[in-house]
Order: C-alpha cells, then structure tokens, then sequence
C-alpha cells in the first residue's frame, strides 16, 4: 500500500477490539499487455478508490498454465518516473517483463507505482529478494519491500510503503 501520512505506525489491536480503518477492493478482470494476452486481476485502480497515493496499480496473475492462458509478454513502454515491484509465488519472469523460457505457470502480484520527484529520473535498477517468514504474535508474514513489525526487506522503497503476503494466524485466535 502507498502511504500518504509523513509518520505513521503499525497498530496491533488488542484481543476483542474492532478494526474499522480496513477496506476490501474486489478486483476485476484486465487483459496486461492487449486483447489477446494474460488476464490479471486488478485490484487498484478502481472507480471508487481512484487515487492511492500519487499512482498506484496492483494486480494479482494465477495461478495459470502459461500453455493455457499465455506467458506474461508485455511490449516495450515507457517506466518513467514509475517502478514496478513483481512478486512471484510460482515461476519465473525475466526483468523485461518476459515469462522466463522454463516457466510453465505463473501465478503473483505486480505493483507499479510512480516515484516521487526526487527519485523520479534516477537510473533504472533491478533486485532479486525472497524474504523469510516472520512470526510475531501469532501472525506468520512475508515482508517482501518496505518493513513490517521489524522484519525490513532489502528492497528499498519510495514512497514509504510496504508490501507483505502470507499474512495467516499460526494459532486459532480467541475472540472474548
């Protein structure tokens, strides 16, 4: 998620308390790259919820046989100003946005995001990460960009933001 507050922290409710600040985006159905490639699920941009941050789109691919739905071949286009987070759970892409020749599924999330005007026009890079599972009150996490409840990934965001998956209880919670 993008942040758009200077300062701000994680809260942890305490047993029993409810949490009002969460909205659920249901996604929708878009074809990355034209009429004929890969669908996605996109969860943002949407009408209601047009504006996260500067820019933000997340989609969320698979898991598909790429035999059967076609490999993530996007054209070439313009980053500029924007970086792109891809996290696979199943197979493989090259940095080009390219299924990788052995890849025969693909299922995972891609976050395009624009930078701010500091960082805008700063050279292109790239980084390979797989985070560890964190465990903390119960909760299992991967923290894959950003930082979460002190695991910190070694992929530098801007903005501010971080990106986790594998959110799960390892314990049954006890509600009051």
């Amino acid at each position: 998620m993008s942040n758009q507050e200077g300062h701000s922290d994680v809260t942890i409710l305490e047993s029993g308390q409810p949490c009002t600040a969460v909205e659920v985006l249901e996604p929708r159905l878009v074809p990355l790259g034209g009429p004929r490639a890969m669908t996605v699920c996109r969860t943002s941009p949407q009408r209601e919820r047009s504006l996260i941050r500067a820019w933000c789109f997340l989609d969320h691919y698979g898991p598909d046989s790429v035999a059967e739905t076609g490999d993530m071949t996007v054209p070439r286009h313009l980053h500029t100003g924007l970086a792109t987070v891809s996290w696979l759970f199943a197979g493989e892409i090259a940095h080009q946005e390219i299924s990788a020749p052995q890849t025969d599924a693909l299922h995972g999330v891609q976050l395009w995001y624009a930078l701010p005007q500091a960082t805008r026009f700063s050279a292109n890079h790239f980084v390979r990460y797989k985070p560890q599972p964190i465990t903390i009150v119960g909760l299992t996490a991967h923290v894959f960009i950003g930082d979460l409840l002190g695991s910190k990934s070694a992929v530098d965001p801007a903005p501010r933001s971080c990106l986790a998956r594998n959110c799960f209880w390892t314990q049954t919670p006890r509600l009051p």
